[in-house]
């Protein structure tokens, strides 16, 4: 299911603790003897409080009886389930769990009372923890011992692990021999299976209708989150982008039940689609619905979380910020057991957004670097000239990533399950591996490709190669094929495609350039900017001091190249210093606004205000709009709102296990 809407294609399993109980299979294993539930008094103690939903007097419990009885099954199966259901920690759970699980196999297995029930959700238990790890084989193995012993057996649960092991045939033939049982929980599984499948072969109608048949099978009360986002992404793969977003927006209005998070996807698709106010108020959205998750998905998305939240830092064009929450998302990655994605993939996908962070970064220091004198100017330039490490670290992660040829391929083709990065930023990858590998690879691709409705896809990233050679004329015909039938909600690749035209046309003195570049800044303001480009501009000021110099700053700047008739940047002084950029055909853009020093005893040198007023404007005319300040931005990493909320209800589950009946 698409976790990134304009992403890669990530598909969600649904939760199986979502599965019903069934009546009748207890009926076939219980006897009047042995209901398969705890009757020992000892065991009693640590149950309860643990079956009436009371996870920290369970811990407590289960502790204190491990230290009079270190094989305890019970007390090692409580002990098991919290640290997987309340505290999400795998590694702890897992070790529980099967110590729990030895302990029944020497213990109980042949006895009259052998807690039978208990022992059936634990090797369920085992198989959820090992699909959290991306263990599938564990998966696997576990469902089968299940179903050697219990019924109802789990078929359908058999097809996602080998989705992800890659044995398709076997994928299908398990979810089929669930749907045809009739049970609706089974039916649920294999029809979400079956989604899974087509999407990772590459089958864009097949994704559409199995994906389509997943989400219309449920049941009212089933919860639809993770079908409707699979049916999203079955549409985006068939560009169906208005049938996506009402997808996605009726996700948004599911619980957190599960691992998926609606609200990234929404949020790629508005800020992809140019609709900056909206991407921030799906980013507030994204961290509510996190702090609401159950524990054991903390570690699911949150790293996808801090992917989404750096794209926007990036497009508002603060580099600093991008460039941290990019770096904490390759630090603490994901786990990608509920989702069809792999830590390959998204080490090259963070890696990849990463580089192009970088590029602005290194342009908001070039710029800033202007304002100084000329020997700081010099020493900068020197500087630049060195080889960056950390860019090299990246490049060779995103390198090594798309050295698996599947993955390559399905990068260089629009939302298809397994690519790496979004349409607007593919043609990152180019600098990185090569035109011509590139270029070689997207041959490859269009052949492939059935659908003829994402060739203006493959022209955009073939002018991207184009552009990186060198090949003016080409990129100018390319981009202009590609800007011809590119969807219109392709806002940020189209404004991409427009600023690479704008940028080949005026190297070659095509008339083209300046209409290109206007387009370019109308999709997109900052695109010119993040893509390392100069806007042909002249720059004048009006009302000397902190005006004059903020101009001369500007004059410098590696955003802007000196041309008459092109551009213009009007520097006013006064008491707010503006600056605002106007096109050729003197339209106003955008303007930027710093406030100069007005009190008697306020004392700023005039350089120092200059070299604000001019990094206003670089932040502010260069950047998508959001609806929010430079100040506020800042609001939306909520890893401190998260951080704040899991301790409160670990405090009210603390006061909980204290209190006294």
């Amino acid at each position: 299911m698409l976790l990134g809407l304009l992403a890669p294609l990530l598909l969600v399993a649904p939760t199986r603790a979502q599965a019903p109980a069934d009546p009748a299979a207890d009926a076939a294993v219980a006897t009047a003897e042995n209901t398969g539930d705890p009757t020992d008094a000892v065991d009693l103690v640590v149950w309860e409080p643990w079956n009436a939903g009371k996870p920290i007097a369970a811990r407590t419990a289960a502790e204190e009886r491990l230290r009079a009885d270190p094989e305890s099954f019970v007390a090692h199966y409580v002990l098991g389930h919290v640290y997987f259901q309340e505290e999400g920690d795998l590694s702890r759970a897992a070790a529980e769990l099967e110590h729990a699980e030895r302990i029944w196999r020497a213990r109980y297995a042949e006895a009259p009372a052998n807690l039978w029930k208990l022992h059936a959700q634990l090797l369920l238990t085992l198989a959820e923890v090992a699909e959290g790890r991306s263990d599938s084989e564990e998966v696997l193995r576990w469902l089968d011992v299940h179903d050697e012993r219990y019924d109802p057996h789990q078929l359908s649960e058999h097809a996602w692990p080998l989705m992800k092991l890659g044995r398709h045939a076997d994928a299908r033939e398990w979810a089929h021999r669930g749907i045809e049982t009739g049970d609706q929980w089974q039916g649920e599984v294999g029809r979400n299976a079956l989604c899974a499948v087509a999407a990772d072969e590459g089958d864009r109608a097949g994704q559409w209708d199995a994906c389509s048949a997943a989400r219309a099978g449920l049941l009212p009360t089933s919860d639809a989150v993770p079908d409707l986002m699979n049916a999203a992404g079955g549409a985006l793969a068939t560009l169906r982008f208005t049938e996506a977003l009402a997808l996605l927006e009726e996700a948004t209005r599911g619980a957190p039940m599960g691992s998926a998070n609606p609200w990234i996807s929404l949020a790629w698709h508005h800020l992809a689609a140019g609709r900056g106010t909206e991407a921030v108020a799906a980013v507030r959205a994204m961290q509510d619905w996190r702090t609401r998750q159950p524990p054991r998905y903390a570690d699911e998305s949150r790293a996808a979380v801090d992917e989404v939240l750096a794209a926007v830092f990036y497009v508002a064009g603060d580099g600093p910020r991008a460039l941290s929450t990019v770096t904490r998302a390759l630090d603490f990655p994901d786990r990608h057991g509920t989702n069809s994605g792999t830590a390959a993939g998204a080490l090259g996908e963070n890696a990849l957004l990463r580089l192009a962070i970088r590029r602005l970064h290194e342009r908001s220091l070039h710029e800033d670097a202007q304002a100084g004198g000329l020997f700081a100017r010099l020493g900068y330039a020197l500087l630049r000239r060195a080889p960056s490490w950390e860019a090299w670290v990246d490049r060779s992660a995103v390198t090594a990533t798309l050295t698996d040829a599947r993955r390559l391929q399905r990068t260089l083709r629009a939302y298809t399950e397994g690519n790496i990065t979004f349409p607007w930023l593919v043609g990152e990858i180019v600098p990185v591996l090569g035109a011509g590998v590139v270029e070689a690879e997207l041959a490859r691709a269009r052949a492939t490709e059935v659908d003829t409705s994402f060739d203006a896809y493959y022209d955009a990233l073939a002018a991207e190669c184009a552009w990186n050679r060198g090949a003016h004329a080409e990129t100018v015909r390319l981009a202009t094929a590609a800007l011809a039938a590119l969807p219109e909600p392709e806002r940020l690749l189209r404004a991409r495609v427009a600023a690479l035209r704008a940028d080949a046309a005026w190297s070659r003195g095509d008339p083209v350039a300046l209409p290109s570049y206007e387009l370019a800044l109308a999709l997109d303001p900052g695109v010119v900017r993040r893509l390392g480009l100069a806007l042909p501009a002249t720059v004048s000021s009006t009302g000397g001091g902190v005006a004059e110099e903020t101009a001369a700053i500007l004059a410098r700047s590696p955003s802007l190249t000196a041309s008459s008739g092109a551009f213009r940047v009007a520097v006013e002084g006064g008491s707010v210093v503006r600056v605002c950029l106007s096109a050729p055909s003197g339209a106003r853009l955008a303007c930027s606004e710093t406030p100069t020093p007005t009190s008697p005893g306020e004392q700023v040198e005039p350089p120092d205000h200059a070299r604000t007023a001019a990094a206003d404007f670089h932040r502010v005319v260069f950047s998508m709009p959001l609806g929010v300040s430079g100040i506020a931005l800042g609001s939306l990493d909520g890893t401190n709102v998260v951080r704040t909320e899991r301790a409160r209800r670990e405090m009210e589950a603390l006061l909980e296990g204290m209190h006294v009946e």
